[in-house]
């Protein structure tokens, strides 16, 4: 069994399919399987997915009708293999020793949840987000003093204290398993908060990496949340 299953949801992305595919290939980190959830895509996202499934043994495609971005992350999880998961959006990528620096983290301390930070790369300039949540180690104790209280909202407008993405951590798999199959398929918007932040309320420990830059969102107008919105809802 592989110790970690990444999962990528792919609806469209045909222009940035194959730079997020490829950085998750040459990850330093090799003990994984890589699940492609075909959403229905409409452009050649179907065909590259199977082309490179042809190449690679790691890679399961799985083809369904566009049902939106929570049924895709639901039917990766459901075919998972791994102690661990993390997912990637189609149109980002990842520094190389992405997943080797959280997968490490979580077998050292053996926690449910590892966190690191991430970049946005907008047409011109990128952007580095750290979360305000301190770097380290936080056990049940103290995320309940340091980490639930600034969680969501940390005084600041739209200033999270942990972001709510779901592709900038690895969850042990049976956590992941006990929140995201209760969202609800037809949200579009805050649908990784809603199952992010139980995920988070669930655990008993999880491990904030210190000034580790490794998830690359990019940012434009054909997102996957953008086409999500037009196309299924």
């Amino acid at each position: 069994m592989p110790y970690l299953s990444i999962i990528v949801p792919v609806y469209n992305t045909e222009p940035y399919l194959k730079m997020c595919l490829d950085s998750i290939l040459r990850q330093e980190f090799v003990d994984f399987e890589l699940i492609l959830v075909n959403d229905g895509s409409t452009d050649s996202c179907s065909v590259i997915c199977d082309e490179y499934a042809e190449s690679d043994t790691r890679i399961t495609v799985i083809h369904q009708a566009n049902s939106g971005a929570v049924s895709a992350r639901k039917a990766g999880l459901r075919v998972a293999k791994g102690q661990y998961i993390g997912y990637v959006d189609s149109d980002d990528w990842i520094e190389v020793d992405m997943y080797k620096s959280l997968c490490n983290t979580a077998r050292v301390f053996d926690v449910d949840i590892v966190i690191c930070d991430i970049v946005e790369n907008y047409p011109l300039q990128e952007v580095k987000r750290s979360q305000l949540v301190s770097p380290g180690l936080y056990r049940k104790d103290r995320m309940e003093k340091e980490v639930y209280p600034i969680m969501l909202y940390s005084g600041e407008y739209y200033r999270f204290g942990l972001y709510p993405s779901l592709s900038n951590k690895i969850f042990k798999r049976d956590l992941l398993e006990k929140n995201l199959f209760d969202v609800d398929d037809q949200i579009c918007m805050g649908d990784d908060a809603a199952c992010t932040y139980p995920s988070l309320l669930d655990a008993e420990s999880i491990y904030i990496l210190e000034n580790q830059y490794l998830y690359h969102y990019r940012q434009h107008s054909s997102s996957m949340t953008a086409s999500y919105d037009q196309m299924f809802f």
